[in-house]
């Protein structure tokens, strides 16, 4: 289905974005210990949050249609792996710009490394927390690329849902990253945008908040809003339930 052949590939991570030795040293989610083994703690424990997965399901069965669907910011794949699950007649696509994340969503969720595994118990026994191994008894359709969200090799009209989880606030150029999804969207088709949307200055502040800004700046670039929803997520990380709690907001947009 990718309009493009991969520039390389990787270990099994086919490559669509030419990424250079001093983006790789500079991106803090290709850091294993820290980015990469903190997104797996979020996701893979007994404590983890799951109210943004609840939202997505939600909406993704509100389409007509779901048959392609396309997670821009995979990380470790816990959303993609979830959906595909709930999904399982429809097509996965997991993209994400760091090859360490990448990494671990394939040995998790599609090699199903046991080395992986022990790595896992091992970091979240020092933080007194448990893996849940039951959450990785799953075989979902998915594919991994590494891949801009602005660039995407996908053909034009091919998606049926397109969503991002804690992205829009570190994406490079928002406008570009909704015309593509606008590109590879079929009308009818859905944009689910959620996070908690915090921003890091007063130039992103000023562009997205109140929310009313973000709703009008992907309606004028094609869409329309149908669900704008608030909620909180408990982010736990550590055996003694000391937590973060994170005020996200979630939007479902619809091609028009």
């Amino acid at each position: 289905l990718p309009r493009m052949k991969p520039i390389k590939v990787r270990n099994g991570i086919p490559f669509y974005y030419d990424k250079s030795e001093s983006e790789f040293r500079m991106d803090v989610y290709e850091q294993y210990d820290t980015t990469v083994m903190k997104n797996a703690r979020r996701y893979l424990s007994g404590n983890r949050v799951s109210e943004s997965l609840d939202y997505l399901v939600n909406c993704i069965r509100q389409n007509d249609q779901s048959t392609v669907i396309v997670e821009n910011g995979c990380g470790i794949g816990y959303h993609t792996a979830m959906i595909s699950k709930e999904f399982d007649d429809a097509l996965i696509f997991g993209f994400d710009l760091s090859y360490q994340m990448l990494s671990m969503a394939a040995d998790l969720w599609i090699h199903k490394k046991k080395s992986t595994n022990s790595t896992l118990t091992a970091f979240f026994q020092k933080h007194g927390l448990s893996l849940d191994v039951e959450i990785l008894d799953q075989n979902p359709k998915m594919q991994l690329a590494l891949a801009k969200c602005e660039k995407l090799p996908l053909e034009n009209e091919m998606v049926d849902v397109s969503y991002s989880c804690y992205l829009w606030d570190r994406i490079a150029d928002n406008k570009d990253f909704v015309l593509e999804q606008h590109r590879i969207l079929r009308k009818g088709g859905y944009l689910i945008v959620l996070g908690p949307m915090t921003f890091t200055s007063n130039t992103a502040w000023e562009a997205w908040y109140p929310f009313a800004k973000l709703v009008a700046f992907v309606v004028n670039l094609g869409f329309k809003l149908i669900d704008q929803s608030s909620w909180q997520e408990r982010d736990v990380f550590d055996g003694r339930n000391n937590y973060i709690t994170w005020q996200v907001e979630g939007f479902c947009f619809e091609k028009v």
